[in-house]
């Protein structure tokens, strides 16, 4: 229902619950005619053995419809049953909709609607680089509000799932999916966590630390001609301005993660050193730049010898060496120096 131009003329209809709301009934003397008798052999005998009980109080059930009942012994403690085989605890407390320990929130329903494209994306349905159908429409064909559509879509576009653009030939499109956009997100959620200090700065590093040094080494066994190539391009831009060289950091450390073969390797790398990235750019840190040409071509020359213990050694000289110049550049007497913040 989501590809352009292709949409049936059928409506999808978003299913709905429907809650029955039932008022507590009133109990009734154990025995008489208005009160259900427990069908099971257990609540049965379990009832008998308990003395007094001259109520069969009922309360509400939380799964599907149904009721169930519970005793109140002399304690007044409600004793829970299992009736009849059901495999579903009953409540108590007699609320409809209260969430139990552990239960997930119920999703909104512009949540529902983005969780919907995003599957017709999975599925195929749309695919990268289609336009999705107006806002009414799709807003007719879900059954929903359009301010739910155009919240929908807001979460998608933060996702980096979706695109928007103005004009003649502008709309909202499926974007093309790569690790990079995905790593820009990762980053962003990165440098806020750092920014609140739910992230230490010596939590990246050592994260750095083992993500890298084994991919330094797969990066050795696996390299081809044209991953040693786009490597060496890398340091051969260090010697360039201080802005060209942070990217060029951030780039050597991408190349080798990409020789690595694995790119979910090359999505957490790539994240990460985004992250890095923009720390340098809030302090003087002459002492990396320094080094890093001469570290980088280190590392490169294990890779390109294809020694996997060699390249993972170098790489973590040249982590280790980074961090402690981050260290002592964030101050840590203030907290808003070391989590990034000015």
């Amino acid at each position: 229902m989501f590809a352009p131009e292709r949409r049936s003329g059928s409506r999808s209809r978003t299913p709905t619950t429907s809650v029955r709301r039932t008022s507590a009934r009133k109990p009734s003397p154990l025995g008489t005619g208005n009160s259900p008798s427990l069908r099971c052999p257990a609540c049965e005998a379990e009832t008998r053995s308990s003395l007094p009980i001259s109520l069969l109080p009922y309360a509400s059930c939380n799964i599907g419809n149904g009721r169930g009942p519970i005793r109140i012994c002399q304690t007044n403690t409600p004793v829970w049953h299992n009736p009849c085989g059901s495999g579903q605890n009953w409540r108590a407390s007699g609320v409809r909709g209260e969430r139990r320990r552990g239960e997930t929130r119920k999703r909104k329903t512009y949540e529902r609607i983005a969780a919907r494209i995003r599957a017709s994306i999975s599925s195929g349905e749309l695919r990268q680089g289609d336009r999705l159908p107006k806002e009414a429409d799709l807003a007719a064909s879900l059954e929903v509000s359009r301010p739910t559509v155009r919240e929908a879509l807001k979460v998608l576009e933060a996702m980096r799932v979706l695109e928007s653009s103005t004009g003649p030939t502008g709309g909202t499109f499926v974007r093309t999916l790569n690790g990079a956009g995905v790593a820009e997100h990762l980053s962003e959620s990165i440098g806020l966590l750092l920014d609140v200090d739910a992230l230490t700065l010596e939590e990246l590093h050592a994260s750095r630390e083992a993500i890298e040094i084994p991919a330094a080494g797969m990066a050795a066994l696996r390299r081809t001609p044209e991953d040693l190539a786009a490597i060496k391009e890398t340091i051969e831009r260090d010697g360039l301005k201080d802005s060209d060289s942070l990217v060029a950091d951030v780039s050597f450390h991408r190349a080798v993660a990409a020789a690595s073969g694995n790119r979910m390797l090359s999505v957490f790398m790539g994240s990460v050193h985004l992250t890095v990235r923009r720390l340098a750019e809030r302090y003087e840190m002459p002492e990396v730049k320094q080094a890093s040409q001469t570290q980088h071509q280190l590392i490169y020359e294990a890779i390109e010898a294809g020694d996997e213990d060699l390249a993972g050694s170098r790489m973590r000289e040249h982590l280790r060496f980074a961090g402690e110049v981050y260290r002592q550049a964030i101050p840590r007497s203030d907290p808003d120096e070391r989590s990034g913040k000015r």
